[in-house]
């Protein structure tokens, strides 16, 4: 018997797409071509050149500065100082409030009486070109006065320790514990404890694209626009408010293409903000660009851990509990906004993560050093916790007489446990750990390895098998910084456009840094309006987005294309009063006023929900706008489409007597070729 037919319309998703499907980046043949747009490409008219002197000392004072000989250098526009760029700035501090007793102090973009690592930038010049400017920098010539170093962790904690920032009272930045209780007890009754000190040396992501930035202040309109290679436009739009008093509305950070980031282009810099205060001191552009040793003395660095570990085990490899304790060293600041405390605290917060544990106990110390600040850099904590836990496992393993696949087998949270919350307090929703450890024995084949590995080694040939277990937390949300006081993801958000010739315009916040952020967006939207890939145009960047479609809009073409435009626009008005359906992704589809399109039409494309209700953000093109209705398209009250001219229903712009001032409006508007927000 054939099953009933239903008319519903598959619901967004639900249906074959582009979502899972192995796709073409659309923008790969542009980079790979050279055609790409970094802030490096970038010369704007009367654009100098910008330049730092850095201290050779990981700690000493600025005893004095004279600046008399760089600034009669040739084509040198501005040599400045910590004060100058003070008199522009108010400092800022990398701290965030849920993190109980962290600290920090305050931060300014050129140091006013101490440099605080080895390639602190001190002074500022700024000059025509880059190499004038580098050939005036040789010319600064700065007296510092050493001072004792803190150089690594136990220097830190000693008693009569030298203090890297003599307003604090010690060196410790942030001090967190976790403890499930009963730990001691059941250490002591255990029938094994193995423990490991770990150590991990200091990381930093070198992308192919350095850092890179061109701030550009206009006085006449007190308005900032920057060019900035970076992960967050929107949270240096704020940044740059803020410290600079400027309006928020007048102030645009542009991310054009990012040459790979890696968690490293996230943070505030102080080259970065001193870059924004030099242009307002200029009132014209400047560009700053750090070569690869500049990045190594600035960049921020990570890992710098060192974990002492070690876990109680049952006589049958029951893993019982795991006490931990993790240092860290964060250079001489907490960095801003995302402090440099989040990565030891998912380190231990993630040891331990994959399996059951009756008991857990941490302690974390954050401290401070003369050293580059580290911060939040790819993998954020998990490379750290995934090695002390696996390493603890295998010698557990190894103290039961346990292989390695059953040690784990034996201790991984079960499948069927789910929903449920690690040890330290992480909320799992449904991972699946025995099902992947299955069948990743399956797959390599393990009894076979093992063979191998012991014919291998019998001939004098050593080869290793290692099996990892890994939890990775998803997004933390705004919720985790904002709590803190970070405005970091507030603004970020999505504009999906329809325009006349029937294209889906997506903008986006989110930037792209060479991981497929355009084409994983331009899925998601394909097949939630059910049309093709090929349609939707993917802007990211944020500001830079919005900006620049906009721009392109404000222009009219040029004679014949005009002309054309303008019989497009009256054929496409007398379509529209014959009741014609124009073609839309494949689909049919009817020309909607506004505000009856955002609110009233149910579209099965978007099963069979208004624009409203599937809570999408449109921003629509002119009077009228083609939707995705696959030729079904009505109204929630079931009155046909067309009854909306007569007068039953009115657009928002047309007075209740329906008179011909709103006709006109109407006219005049879409000669404009303006764009009208509308709220769903």
């Amino acid at each position: 018997m054939n099953a009933p037919v239903t008319n519903a319309p598959a619901k967004p998703f639900d249906r074959p797409g582009h979502v899972g499907q192995p796709l073409s980046r659309p923008n790969a043949k542009r980079l790979l071509a050279g055609r790409g747009r970094y802030v490096t490409d970038i010369t704007l008219p009367r654009m100098l050149h910008a330049v730092f002197v850095r201290s050779p000392y990981a700690h000493a004072r600025i005893a004095d500065v004279d600046i008399a000989a760089a600034q009669a250098m040739p084509g040198v526009r501005l040599v400045a100082t910590g004060a100058d760029l003070a008199r522009l700035c108010t400092p800022w501090v990398g701290t965030l409030d849920h993190f109980k007793g962290m600290k920090s102090p305050p931060q300014l973009p050129l140091p006013l009486e101490r440099a605080v690592w080895a390639g602190q930038a001190v002074v500022a010049v700024v000059a025509d070109t880059r190499a004038l400017a580098e050939d005036a920098a040789e010319m600064v010539a700065i007296s510092f006065e050493e001072l004792p170093p803190v150089t690594d962790l136990d220097m830190a904690q000693a008693e009569g320790a030298p203090r890297v920032s003599p307003e604090l009272a010690d060196n410790m930045c942030f001090r967190a514990g976790l403890d499930t209780g009963g730990v001691d007890d059941i250490f002591a009754n255990a029938a094994h404890v193995v423990e490991g000190e770990f150590h991990f040396g200091r990381h930093t992501g070198v992308t192919l694209e350095p850092r890179a930035i061109i701030a550009d202040y206009d006085p006449s309109e007190e308005r900032l626009t920057v060019h900035h290679a970076t992960q967050t436009p929107y949270q240096f739009q704020d940044l740059y408010a803020r410290h600079y008093g400027i309006a928020e509305s007048r102030v645009r950070v542009i991310a054009p293409d990012v040459g790979g980031s890696f968690g490293v282009k996230l943070h505030v810099y102080h080259e970065d903000m001193a870059v924004v205060g030099l242009s307002m001191m200029l009132g014209r552009p400047v560009k700053f660009v750090a070569d690869r040793t500049e990045a190594f003395v600035s960049d921020i660095h990570a890992r710098d851990h060192r974990v002492k570990a070690r876990a109680a085990v049952a006589a049958d490899g029951t893993i019982l509990a795991m006490d931990v304790e993790d240092e860290t060293a964060v250079g001489a600041f907490s960095t801003y906004p995302r402090t440099s405390a989040v990565e030891g605290n998912q380190v231990i917060r993630l040891i331990g993560a994959p399996y059951t544990l009756a008991g857990y106990r941490a302690d974390l110390k954050v401290l401070f050093q003369n050293k580059v600040q580290t911060s939040q850099y790819r993998a954020v904590g998990h490379p750290i916790a995934c090695a002390v836990t696996e390493r603890l496992v295998d010698l557990a393993g190894q103290k039961a007489g346990l292989d390695p696949f059953a040690v784990r087998a034996k201790n991984m949270i079960a499948d069927d446990a789910y929903p449920c919350a690690s040890a330290t307090g992480y909320k799992f929703e449904a991972l699946s750990h025995q099902a992947c450890l299955a069948k990743l024995h399956t797959l390599m084949d393990y009894d076979r390895l093992r063979s191998e590995q012991a014919e291998a080694r019998a001939r004098g040939i050593h080869r290793g098998i290692g099996i990892a277990a890994f939890v990775e937390i998803t997004n933390p949300s705004p919720a985790f910084y904002g709590i803190g006081g970070a405005r970091i993801s507030a603004q970020d958000g999505a504009i999906i456009k329809i325009t006349p010739s029937g294209e889906v315009r997506c903008l986006i916040s989110v930037t792209e840094q060479g991981q497929g952020t355009e084409t994983i967006m331009g899925q998601i939207v394909a097949d939630y309006l059910g049309v093709s890939r090929d349609i939707v145009d993917r802007t990211s960047g944020g500001a830079q987005a919005q900006g620049q479609r906009a721009r392109r809009r404000r222009g009219h073409p040029p004679g014949p294309a005009r002309r054309a435009g303008s019989r497009e626009r009256r054929n496409r008005r007398a379509r529209h009063r014959a009741g014609a359906h124009q073609p839309f992704g494949g689909g049919a589809h009817r020309l909607f006023p506004l505000r009856y399109a955002a609110r009233r039409h149910q579209c099965p494309a978007l099963g069979g929900a208004s624009l409203r209700t599937a809570g999408l953000s449109l921003r629509l093109h002119q009077r009228h706008s083609r939707l995705p209705c696959g030729g079904g398209c009505r109204d929630r009250a079931g009155e046909d489409p067309q009854a909306f001219r007569g007068g039953g229903l009115r657009p928002h712009h047309q007075s209740a007597a329906g008179g011909r001032t709103g006709a006109r409006r109407r006219g005049a508007g879409a000669r404009r070729g303006f764009l009208r927000r509308v709220p769903l």
